[in-house]
């Protein structure tokens, strides 16, 4: 089994997993992780939190110079 030790590519892979924006492969490597980690598993709840706080959160406009500089 590949086991991710870099916090910030598990971060990563458990954010995609949880907007559901990681591939098959991807997915399949973080339900192996969660079934054989508890560290998996911790971190797993600690972003379901962090995107449950972004939900309620106001919507916001981006400035006029975000913007711009993408334009």
């Amino acid at each position: 089994m590949s086991q991710i030790d870099n916090h910030d590519e598990r971060t990563r892979m458990l954010r995609e997993f949880l907007l559901g924006t990681s591939s098959p492969e991807e997915t399949e490597v973080v339900r192996r992780n969660l079934a054989e980690s508890s560290e998996w598993q911790e971190a797993l709840v600690r972003e379901q939190h962090a995107l449950a706080l972004l939900d309620v959160l106001e919507p916001e406009a981006p400035s006029r110079d975000l913007s711009a500089a993408i334009l």
